[in-house]
């Protein structure tokens, strides 16, 4: 009774607070991105539910000593495939990855201490990647084992509610997305910015490594975007150079098809100047040149050293490109808003799996583990593919941003939560 009392107080001031989140996201959005807003809210809206009915659940329950024994023995059985799968999957990627590198790393005469730094550097990114699968393939292993041993069965005959028997498995994916936030907005960033610099160490000729939508901020209030960089011919392609005033207001805006740094000068070819307005943005006047020598003080290892890809980069760096580039290139706001809606997606992927895991799991009452474990990877497979594809589809134009973003979470989260309400009741 008393928890229901403090719950009907905590109302009003839930309410509050989500206004007050969706009068932050209505003023931060753009008409455009109206949509964009929506799906943020929604996952709001999802995860505290999420966090809500797990603490109601634990007043509900009280200290009951039985209880916490089931709970604990859930979570260990679903802390045992998920990190047997976590440490198996990196193995797999590391030892696959010095295979193709070996030859490079004995050309350069690599040691085994950087060898050793350089993966160790590696393993937020491949375990960033990888995390969401693990709880897939720990969530339908774990269950399917248990409905194997009549173990679900013989807990919902001593009166336990199938809501307590899977409360461990959604407090297990709250905390590793929250874990996944932090590794990428903190941990990546940091190790990759250094493991690219060892790189450079021991990287050959074919295998150079190529940057794909890169943007730079050099001297002078300039911003450089170019869709490739090529660092050992130090060659950037298809590139956009804005030179702004002390307000950022745009001066100049300059696209060329490519720029290559030649006896420490750089050289643009088939270039534009644009110059503009600065109050309005409006061309006042066009210049098209075939060759011309640009004033830039950075080398591309300077440039380099500056920016990582966009892949690595926090969320609030993101915003910040978003917001140097709007209203000044559309399709370099658009590239770096797929970016910044699919790192605030992804990290959810493994609650949105889960439910297709829970559901796999409670239904195999007399499936074989390897057929489990053949379900995971079929989801796991689909999921990446079908995240991957919508990831394409907003880099082209074809799909809005925040779609392109959200629309794998999305679609598996109606599939999984459908699913599993029909199993519930």
């Amino acid at each position: 009774m008393l928890s229901e009392l403090h719950k009907r107080y905590a109302q009003p001031f839930i309410c509050l607070a989500f206004i007050l989140i969706g009068i932050s996201l209505g003023i931060k959005t753009h008409r455009r991105e109206k949509s964009a807003s929506y799906g943020i809210g929604l996952l709001i809206v999802i995860f505290y539910y999420v966090i809500f009915i797990s603490c109601e659940s634990l007043i509900l329950d009280g200290p009951s000593q039985k209880m916490r024994k089931i709970e604990n023995y859930i979570l260990g059985k679903i802390l045992s495939p998920f990190f047997f799968c976590l440490i198996l999957i990196t193995t797999i990627y590391i030892v696959v990855d010095i295979s193709t590198k070996l030859e490079n790393f004995i050309k350069h005469k690599v040691t085994l201490e950087l060898v050793f730094k350089y993966y160790l550097l590696s393993l937020p990114q491949i375990v960033f990647q990888i995390i969401p699968l693990c709880v897939l393939v720990a969530g339908i292993y774990s269950l399917t084992k248990m409905n194997k041993y009549n173990e679900i069965i013989a807990m919902r005959a001593s009166g336990i509610s199938l809501y307590i028997l899977l409360k461990p498995y959604f407090a297990f994916a709250v905390i590793i997305t929250s874990f996944m936030f932090l590794n990428q907005e903190k941990i990546i960033p940091l190790t990759q910015n250094y493991r690219q610099k060892m790189e450079k160490k021991f990287q050959g000729e074919k295998q150079e490594k190529v940057y794909k939508n890169v943007t730079f901020y050099a001297q002078g209030n300039r911003i450089i975007f170019a869709q490739k960089f090529y660092p050992r011919e130090k060659i950037l392609n298809y590139v956009v150079i804005l030179e702004q005033n002390l307000d950022k207001k745009v001066l100049y805006k300059i696209t060329a098809e490519s720029a290559q740094y030649i006896n420490r000068k750089w050289i643009l070819y088939n270039l534009i100047i644009y110059k503009l307005n600065p109050q309005t943005s409006e061309i006042q006047e066009a210049v098209a040149l075939s060759r011309k020598e640009y004033d830039l003080k950075e080398d591309p290892v300077d440039l380099l050293s500056f920016e990582m890809e966009l892949t690595y980069q926090p969320l609030r760096k993101l915003f910040l490109k978003i917001s140097h580039f709007r209203g000044i290139s559309e399709e370099v706001v658009r590239r770096l808003l797929v970016e910044f809606y699919h790192k605030i997606s992804f990290p959810f992927t493994n609650i949105i799996l889960l439910l297709l895991a829970l559901y796999v799991g409670l239904k195999s009452r007399q499936a074989s583990l390897l057929k489990g474990l053949g379900i995971s990877l079929f989801i796991g497979f689909s999921y990446y593919t079908f995240d991957a594809f919508a990831y394409s589809l907003g880099k082209m134009g074809i799909l809005p941003p925040w779609t392109a973003g959200f629309l794998a979470n999305i679609f598996f989260l109606i599939i999984g939560g459908y699913l599993l309400l029909r199993k519930s009741f």
